[in-house]
């Protein structure tokens, strides 16, 4: 039976990768939703971008057919390795189209993108997945730059410390070595004082014992 420890480890993992997950399903949305609107000069929101348009989309995707996987389950239903790969694969392996007349059905026929038509995606759908992966790659950085920061703040406060302490240390001791000092003199004055009396002493209880009485009065 799992300990209590490895139970809270393991809730913790799992709540980490759905973070993860939900943030690369916002991102890759907002990455669709962009390629869509520079592309065919739409202003959709992100909560409006569908694998599967309806026919109340105004768009459509073209994919190319060794990528037809990505395009089988809805947004929400993806891992993030297909966010990743739907977020990288945005007019290199598919893009949007206008959208076609609805099938019967009602809904939109997903086009299919030739292999070789792949070289006549427009100019436009070309920068704009550069942008996208050029914007990705500034987060990244700013999201490096503010980890070293965070890093190098929490360096510099603990080198500080770890001064102060230094510091402190340093006066202890010589606060130590001065009263080990003091100590010394003190006793070095009390024995030289206590051997000082000690030979007086003799002479002093030698003349006492050596007085006499006279006429005139202590000799």
């Amino acid at each position: 039976m799992p300990s209590f420890a490895s139970f809270i480890e393991m809730a913790t993992a799992r709540r980490q990768s759905n973070v993860e997950r939900t943030e690369w399903r916002a991102k890759c949305r907002e990455a669709l939703c962009k390629h869509i609107n520079s592309t065919l000069g739409m202003t959709l929101k992100p909560s409006q971008v569908r694998l599967h348009p309806t026919r109340d989309d105004p768009y459509q995707w073209r994919v190319l057919p060794e990528k037809q996987y990505l395009f089988e389950k809805n947004l929400s239903d993806y891992s993030v390795g297909v966010y990743k790969e739907l977020h990288d694969g945005i007019g290199v392996s598919f893009r949007a189209i206008r959208a076609a007349p609805t099938s019967p059905d009602g809904r939109l026929e997903r086009d299919t993108l030739d292999p070789f038509d792949k070289a006549t995606m427009s100019f436009a759908s070309r920068i704009n997945q550069l942008q996208v992966q050029k914007d990705y790659a500034a987060q990244e950085v700013n999201l490096l730059k503010s980890q070293l920061e965070a890093e190098v703040k929490l360096r510099l406060s603990l080198e500080e410390k770890l001064q102060i302490a230094y510091e402190r240390q340093e006066s202890l001791q010589k606060g130590l070595r001065d009263s080990a000092n003091r100590e010394n003199y003190f006793r070095t004055a009390a024995l030289t004082y206590s051997q000082g009396i000690a030979k007086v002493l003799p002479a002093l209880r030698d003349l006492t014992e050596k007085t006499f009485i006279t006429e005139t009065g202590f000799i």
